[in-house]
């Protein structure tokens, strides 16, 4: 069979990282995000994990070594996993979803929830 990778993108509090969840789970799927390169530097130079310091840190590589740099180290990521199915969580940005795209066998999912589930998430039990 081949490898599936499956590529989550949607607003904030959509249900993207729920939907990975699942699917990582029932098909026993490596899961991987955009920011965990970017909290791999943050350790690695013994700063905070802050939205602002990972907004930081993506707009340096990005300016630096092109739009799609991080896009690139995700590749080779899910290329070099074993797994039949791959999921990557939290596509955000329009360069990331060109390169990605031409993998084989990637599939985008849009996740979309309704505004009240979302207030309803945001707002808690």
């Amino acid at each position: 069979m081949a490898k599936l990778i499956l590529g989550f993108t949607g607003e904030m509090v959509s249900g993207k990282g729920t939907a990975a969840k699942y699917v990582s789970e029932k098909y026993k799927a490596n899961s991987y995000r955009f920011s965990t390169i970017l909290r791999d530097i943050l350790t690695r130079v013994h700063l905070e994990h802050s939205r602002e310091n990972m907004q930081k840190i993506s707009e340096a590589l990005r300016k630096t070594f092109g739009e799609d740099v991080m896009a690139k180290s995700m590749a080779l990521d899910v290329q070099n996993d074993q797994g039949e199915v791959v999921v990557i969580d939290g596509i955000r940005r329009l360069p990331d979803i060109k390169y990605l795209k031409e993998l084989p066998h990637f599939k985008l999912v849009y996740i979309e929830a309704d505004i009240e589930v979302n207030r309803a998430v945001q707002e808690g039990p």
